[in-house]
């Protein structure tokens, strides 16, 4: 379920609890585990908790604000309560969000068996998704077809927007919203130029050119940018 816009404020306040097992039975009564996916900044588990199946992040204590951000997005996007916990003991942070069934979108188009009509709804559904995304007053800054997940239920396509890592506020100032592989002290230095002209090559299939050139503006543009080569790949 979606939820109306309101304003957001990024104050989350991890719980530190130093008392949690290794076995990461950490978040209420938990009696199910499966490893689901990997990314840069951690793994991300299927796991049913107090009786719901859920998605648990795993993260090292370095993203911890950015554990608490996302799954505060989370929680104002698709209207949930999720839950986040410092393990002090292994340096760990796992925070729970939404799961949803179903497969990548990239993984679906592998198959190649999707019709003309199948193809445009489920791109309308990921249209109507993002524009939400927006209305909530976010950024997503990494859509991909590995960050949407789709489903068939009752002969109709609907998809999911997920992993809001790099995601930001749409109020955010200006330098936050760009993609800073470097330190800022680099900015302007020609080593500086040629890391960004890196990234911009090694990441041009999605991103568009504005997060890695900060004399372009970045906004909601950016990520229809990005769905349009979703729709171009579709």
């Amino acid at each position: 379920m979606l939820k109306e816009k309101k304003q957001f404020i990024p104050t989350p306040s991890p719980q530190r609890i130093d008392s949690i097992p290794q076995d990461r039975e950490m978040i209420g009564n938990t009696s199910m585990k499966k490893l689901i996916g990997i990314g840069s900044n951690g793994r991300v588990f299927k796991e049913m908790i107090d009786g719901d199946i859920v998605a648990v992040k795993e993260m090292t204590f370095r993203n911890a604000w950015q554990a608490a951000a996302e799954q505060k997005i989370y929680e104002e996007i698709y209207d949930t309560e999720g839950d986040i916990v410092i393990n002090e003991s292994n340096h760990l942070i796992y925070i729970t969000i939404p799961f949803f069934e179903g497969s990548s979108l990239r993984s679906l188009l592998k198959k190649g068996r999707l019709s003309f009509e199948e193809k445009c709804e489920i791109s309308i559904s990921i249209a109507k998704n993002l524009e939400h995304v927006h209305q909530i007053g976010f950024l997503h800054r990494d859509i991909k077809d590995d960050n949407i997940i789709v489903v068939k239920k009752n002969d109709e396509w609907n998809a999911n927007i997920i992993d809001f890592e790099r995601s930001c506020s749409l109020d955010d100032n200006e330098q936050n919203k760009h993609y800073l592989p470097y330190s800022p002290w680099l900015r302007g230095t020609r080593f500086g130029r040629w890391l960004t002209t890196v990234c911009r090559k090694l990441f041009q299939r999605w991103t568009p050119p504005e997060y890695y050139d900060e004399s372009l503006s970045v906004g909601t543009h950016s990520d229809v940018f990005a769905f349009g080569k979703i729709l171009e790949k579709i």
